[in-house]
């Protein structure tokens, strides 16, 4: 939102949300989940009265998973 609020709103079972009482102005949407990728939208203009339905479809994201193996080296005698 241009006046730099921020507004949440979590989609129920059918992937339905609603965010009422919105002020004109121009907004940027965005929407995430677990294990999906994010979606954005930068500039989404709404007026006065305006009911607008912005529908949007979340693609499968990756998992990135980090491993960190610590250790510590065991000395070689050499002679052995």
């Amino acid at each position: 939102m241009e006046r730099g609020v921020s507004l949440s709103a979590i989609a129920n079972q059918d992937g339905v949300y609603v965010i009422n009482n919105l002020n004109p102005s121009t907004y940027t949407i965005t929407a995430e989940a677990p294990g999906f990728q994010s979606y954005q939208v930068t500039s989404f203009p709404l007026g006065a009265k305006q009911e607008a339905v912005v529908n949007i479809t979340l693609r499968l994201g990756t998992t990135n998973q980090t491993v960190e193996v610590q250790g510590e080296a065991q000395m070689v005698d050499p002679s052995n």
